[in-house]
């Protein structure tokens, strides 16, 4: 046992002092002594006293459900899409760093990527990167407005995800057709 009370091995068994471990490990385990319960660190079969006195081996815990066991809500749903929007749009930010040095360099460069861009491959990829990028902005200033406390009633959770999908594609659809 260490000084914080805590019983480590590593995968093979083998015990681990504190010196062994990193700071930041040790940083981990200390949140662990201070948050039993919630915190596990996968690398080290750790085990803990409860508040009253028993021990408590954490890697027999059940890991918390994931994807698969809930039903897709709406803010889930829009949790995902906020995090994969703002992957497309980083792509985006790439396709266009592209385009500008095509510019650049002229001539041939510049004709093949336009070609492309004003093909229906193309004009699909740029009114998804737009759809993506009015989400996302949207969504982004849904969050702001969480972050100042307003919006967290269900019922106005629901209608500010659906008015946020809907005000992503009427800005797609006033860029693309205007």
């Amino acid at each position: 046992m260490n000084t914080l009370g805590f019983k480590m091995s590593n995968a093979k068994g083998h015990a681990i002092g504190m010196k062994q471990l990193g700071t930041m490990a040790q940083a981990q385990i200390l949140l662990l002594y201070i948050i039993p319960k919630e915190k596990y660190h996968p690398q080290f079969s750790i085990i803990c006293f409860s508040e009253f006195g028993e021990t408590e081996n954490l890697s027999t815990r059940p890991l918390s459900p994931h994807l698969q066991v809930y039903r897709p809500q709406i803010t889930s749903v829009m949790s995902i899409l906020h995090r994969i929007t703002g992957v497309i749009i980083a792509l985006g930010a790439i396709a266009i760093s592209l385009w500008i040095e095509s510019v650049a360099r002229g001539g041939a460069w510049y004709e093949s990527l336009s070609g492309f861009l004003v093909s229906v491959p193309g004009k699909s990829l740029l009114i998804i990167w737009t759809l993506c990028t009015a989400y996302h902005l949207c969504n982004g200033i849904r969050h702001l407005a969480w972050d100042i406390g307003y919006g967290f009633e269900i019922s106005q959770v629901y209608r500010t995800g659906k008015l946020v999908v809907l005000l992503a594609v009427i800005i797609t659809a006033g860029v693309w057709l205007i």
